[in-house]
């Protein structure tokens, strides 16, 4: 999850026949009408459990990939994500869809092939170096870097206590901030601290941050330091004596095309589920984790209509992999008028705590933009990550209501975890789609330790097979309930934490303010919920009762605005503004 500002290139104008949302000659067109099957039905042709051995593989596959937009790595794993869901029939059968959109016909690519930092006086010493490039201090190359034409020796100095010029500068500051200002005074070398960034403190004295530098062919060589790394070259140049380095890089950059990956289980006319996951990043938690669920889901549905004789879903069901937010763009942009509901993983694979740590990991749902930015009721705090939500009603107001958050939470924790939403911040692949204006959700993990850092590689600690598989579980429920039954289990979860949190809303927030607009909120997002289900309203008692249960929150909470609003004095007016 990159959540930081960075350059991305623009997309192309694409020709009108891409554009087009008629299906080939060879497909069938989707089925009409929608059938209402009770719960539980959808396992007649489909596992509850995603793949999971076979996800974490996919995570080692991307993992030992240094995965830029375009590069040969991102290339390489598109093709090994192409090579599987073909294997499941996407491709293949005409109900299973797969295709490559390009983003970008001919962008610039970088790929880091290798690097050294080494001192060469007072004494030798190697601090830093990765060849190949899946080595674990791959990192300390920034992105976009350029490389160089072979060893450079250089003096050591530190920014603002000499001239840069043909110098290495131990600088201050954030390389996306600082790098243009050395490369304009002629440094040659660019070192950058491994806590000069937005994303904070690094956990360990090892741990060498990712980040981006926007170089071209020229520039200083731009590296970023271990935090022993910049302690051990304070201490030379305290010393007093003059320290020289020799540096070497080797990039390759090219010119491509940026593709990203849609595949489709076609199904009826009710509003479409999306699945988004970056493939861009060096990381397996961020976010080799999160395509290798998206994946392995796709794979488990392809597989039961292609192999299985599953028929066709009562709604679309789409799979996107790509670059961070340029591909949800783009999907968002293409499909909007077909989906209900879009859901982004990212850092999905990290296990919980430990409790005993500072800031242990928790299970996360991030929540659209809604009330809980200023009244949180039960649901959790912020993540911790760098920002956090705007609390006022005007934020809110412009977000579709829609329970999504709530039912992924709930089936989350049935499928084995403590998972918990917490109010929007924004940052990822689920922002586009709200942009949009299709309700979406984060499914993600955090704080994170390893987070966009060379320690973020795959090992036990940092993706674990069975929390791939819990996420997958969940989300293969909200799948299977939407795609081939009455939506009972999703309404069912949807209605579940409401009763609790309307008598929280009312003993915890005194004042018309909260209620009314809980109860503003949760109308609307009944509304959305009914339209996702469809017929199954009234086809279902299960799942109409589970509406029903919604429904009277939002009434019950009205009741509280009305009480509380004529209880302060202000009239019978319903409302109360944020």
């Amino acid at each position: 999850m990159t959540r930081l500002p960075r350059a991305r290139p623009a997309l192309l104008a694409l020709p009108l026949a891409l554009l087009c949302a008629c299906p080939p000659p060879n497909v069938p067109p989707p089925p009409a009408e929608v059938v209402v099957r009770p719960a539980g039905e959808a396992s007649r042709w489909f596992a509850a459990d995603i793949d999971a051995g076979r996800a974490l593989e996919l995570v080692d596959f991307l993992d030992r990939r240094f995965r830029e937009p375009g590069n040969a790595p991102y290339r390489e794993s598109l093709d090994e994500l192409e090579s599987r869901l073909r294997g499941a029939g996407f491709g293949t059968d005409d109900r299973l869809l797969l295709e490559r959109w390009t983003l970008d016909e001919d962008a610039t690519t970088w790929e880091p092939l290798s690097a050294s930092l080494e001192v060469v006086a007072p004494e030798p010493e190697l601090l830093q170096s990765f060849s190949p490039a899946d080595d674990r201090q791959r990192t300390m190359l920034l992105i976009g870097s350029p490389g160089t034409s072979g060893p450079l020796e250089v003096d050591l100095v530190e920014d603002g206590e000499a001239d840069p010029k043909g110098c290495a500068v131990l600088a201050d500051g954030m390389p996306e901030g600082e790098y243009r200002r050395l490369a304009d005074a002629g440094a040659a070398v660019a070192l950058f601290a491994a806590d000069a960034r937005l994303e904070g403190r690094v956990s360990d004295d090892e741990a060498i941050p990712f980040g981006n530098v926007a170089a071209g062919d020229w520039g200083p060589v731009a590296l970023r330091l271990s935090r022993s790394t910049e302690r051990r070259l304070r201490e030379l140049l305290h010393k007093g004596e003059p320290v020289v380095l020799r540096v070497g890089a080797s990039v390759l950059r090219e010119r491509g095309p940026v593709e990203m990956l849609h595949a489709e289980i076609r199904g009826g006319p009710l509003p479409g589920i999306l699945f988004a996951a970056h493939l861009d990043e060096p990381g397996a938690e961020d976010n080799a984790s999160g395509v290798a669920v998206a994946a392995a889901l796709a794979e488990l549905f392809g597989r039961g209509i292609h192999e299985g004789g599953a028929p066709a879903p009562n709604r679309s069901f789409h799979f996107v992999v790509g670059p961070e937010i340029d591909h949800a763009e783009e999907a968002a942009d293409r499909l909007r008028d077909t989906l209900g509901w879009a859901v982004a993983l990212d850092q999905v694979g990290r296990p919980r705590g430990p409790e005993s740590s500072r800031h242990p990991t928790r299970a996360l749902v991030e929540r659209a933009p809604d009330p809980s930015q200023r009244w949180r009721a039960d649901i959790g705090p912020g993540s911790g990550w760098l920002a956090g939500g705007d609390s006022g009603e005007a934020t809110w107001s412009r977000a579709e209501p829609s329970l999504l958050a709530d039912v992924l939470v709930v089936l989350l924790r049935e499928a084995g975890g403590g998972w918990e939403s917490h109010p929007f911040e924004g940052g990822s692949d689920h922002v586009p789609f709200l942009a949009a204006g299709i309700p979406s959700a984060l499914v993600w993990r955090f704080p994170d330790p390893t987070y966009h850092t060379s320690l973020d590689r795959i090992g036990p600690s940092v993706v674990s097979q069975d929390d791939l598989a819990e996420v997958g579980r969940g989300c293969a429920s909200v799948i299977a309930s939407l795609g081939w039954e009455d939506g009972a289990t999703v309404a069912r979860a949807a209605a579940a934490p409401w009763a609790a949190r309307v008598d929280i809303l009312a003993m915890l927030t005194p004042g018309a303010e909260a209620a009314c607009a809980w109860s503003r909120w949760l109308e609307q997002a009944a509304d959305e919920l009914e339209s996702m289900l469809g017929t199954a309203c009234a086809a279902s008692p299960a799942t109409a009762a589970a509406l029903a249960e919604v429904l009277g929150a939002a009434t019950r909470l009205g009741d509280e605005c009305l009480r509380s609003t004529i209880g302060s004095g202000r009239g019978g007016r319903r409302g109360g503004g944020a």
